[in-house]
């Protein structure tokens, strides 16, 4: 979300270019035919999910996500500022948007649909530079979550279990095993809708570019889109 916040905090509003992070889009997609109707439908919706930021900040000017999705749950015993989130920042020359990640909806997730395990290279884990070292992680057997990114510079995003991970790697491991939600489970795993949708924007142009290597049929490349499958699936 173009903002950010901790459990016992209220939400940040930080501004996001989002016109202009599309419109640098045309080096990759200005020669599609439907560019233009395409960065627009993207635009429309970043613009409503900002002014609903905006206006959830007017309503609960003192909370945060995080204290909705407790109250949710009537027989959660946890404090506030013990509720487990990742946040993790991506930046761009537009802005700086904020995913937050649920770790406790990810450990449902885990134990209620299939989550697989994969083995992945260090090179591909973007590990949280602030993470300290704690000898006792070395011992931790517990498996990482990791989450598919797109539109970042490594592939893989470590949630939960970054102090394993850094005790390994002082150790000399080099691979790692861990749970890997992919853009099928990204839905339950943030605290609202903006940052799915942003998600799912990274993710699909990624998958458009691939498809332009692919293939020179352009209607492939536009079923890729949300743009064609909200106006043909949609309903």
């Amino acid at each position: 979300m173009p903002g950010t916040f901790l459990p016992s905090t209220s939400t940040q509003y930080i501004k996001f270019d989002f016109d202009g992070l599309l419109r640098s889009c045309e080096s990759l997609f200005g020669n599609l035919s439907f560019f233009d109707t395409w960065k627009n439908y993207w635009l429309n919706v970043f613009l409503e999910q900002d002014e609903a930021i905006k206006e959830y900040m007017k309503k609960f000017p003192d909370t945060n996500p995080t204290v909705q999705r407790m109250k949710l749950i009537p027989k959660q015993n946890q404090p506030l500022d013990g509720y487990e989130l990742y946040t993790f920042e991506h930046v761009t020359d537009y802005g700086t948007f904020y995913f937050h990640f649920d770790i406790a909806a990810m450990n449902y997730l885990k134990h209620h649909q299939h989550i697989p395990v994969q083995e992945i290279d260090l090179s591909d884990i973007y590990i949280d530079p602030d993470t300290i070292f704690l000898e006792d992680k070395i011992h931790d057997q517990r498996f990482p979550y990791f989450v598919r990114m797109y539109g970042t510079e490594k592939p893989y995003l470590c949630v939960d279990g970054n102090k394993r991970i850094t005790s390994r790697i002082k150790q000399g491991h080099k691979k790692f095993q861990g749970y890997v939600f992919t853009p099928e489970h990204i839905q339950n795993v943030f605290f609202g809708s903006f940052e799915v949708f942003y998600y799912v924007f990274l993710y699909e142009c990624d998958l458009m570019y691939r498809t332009i290597q692919e293939t020179s049929d352009e209607n492939e490349v536009l079923r890729c889109t949300q743009l064609y499958l909200q106006a043909n699936f949609n309903g």
